[in-house]
């Protein structure tokens, strides 16, 4: 494929063992810099629901992951018409990014935003059981009440 651009994202468990590994050709990075970088990806697996949403095979993903955030964003866009579906957020470490990878190491809790402004925390359960520092469990709850301040400020409701 002319213009794409092989790109993997590891994903590493509290435990500390990757536990999936994404390795896909994209039709390039549309933003790297030191701090953050931005890949589109189209999922490839069977539809997954997600609360109401169902992730469908083929649907798009602008994936933005942060060097200095303890969080990445991915936009989901339907496949068919393109229409923005939601943004899943994960709390995380900060991502250590190359040109050509990036790993992230999860910390569970996820943050599903809906187009109109609705937000939904998951895994609230696996992140309350997670061995974990105080410490580190409060640097993960600031990082989710920052994702709530940005959607907060970013969807404006009717």
């Amino acid at each position: 494929n002319s213009g794409y651009t092989r790109f993997c994202v590891f994903v590493i468990e509290c435990s500390g063992t990757c536990t999936r590994g994404y390795c896909y050709c994209s039709p390039g990075l549309s933003n790297f810099i030191v701090s953050k970088i931005v890949v589109e990806a189209y999922f490839d697996r069977a539809d997954t629901p997600v609360d109401t949403m169902v992730i469908r095979r083929g649907d798009k993903f602008i994936e933005t992951y942060y060097s200095n955030q303890w969080f990445n964003i991915y936009e989901i866009q339907d496949q068919q018409s393109e229409n923005v579906k939601g943004w899943y957020c994960n709390i995380s470490y900060p991502a250590e990014i190359s040109k050509d990878s990036v790993v992230f190491r999860d910390l569970v809790l996820d943050l599903l935003v809906y187009p109109d402004g609705t937000q939904v925390v998951l895994d609230v359960d696996e992140f309350e059981a997670l061995s974990v520092t105080g410490d580190l469990r409060q640097q993960a709850l600031q990082a989710l009440e920052q994702l709530q301040e940005k959607f907060n400020n970013l969807i404006l409701r009717p």
